[in-house]
């Protein structure tokens, strides 16, 4: 977008098919599908990099999203990065 922020985002699709047994010793269908979403823009102010990023999972049986905040800083005239950050996630059913 410019010279100091950047924009980014991701679609992820995870199908699973396939057959399993069941007691009866026949083969059941079983389908499922993960639905992943994550949006995140990154931030250069002087020699730090601030990282911001969310992820929405969705499967048929729960939910999960992260947060994340993630800030670099370069120091002793670029020969040492010092980064820290900070995530957080839930998951329901």
């Amino acid at each position: 977008m410019s010279d100091s922020l950047s924009l980014n985002a991701a679609y992820y699709v995870d199908m699973v098919s396939s057959a399993s047994i069941d007691v009866v010793t026949t083969a059941s269908p079983f389908k499922e599908q993960r639905n992943e979403y994550t949006l995140g823009a990154d931030f250069v102010y002087h020699d730090a990099l601030v990282t911001l990023a969310t992820t929405y999972s969705k499967e048929p049986d729960y939910t999960a999203n992260s947060t994340s905040l993630d800030v670099s800083q370069e120091v002793f005239g670029g020969m040492t990065t010092v980064s820290m950050g900070y995530s957080r996630a839930t998951m329901s059913s």
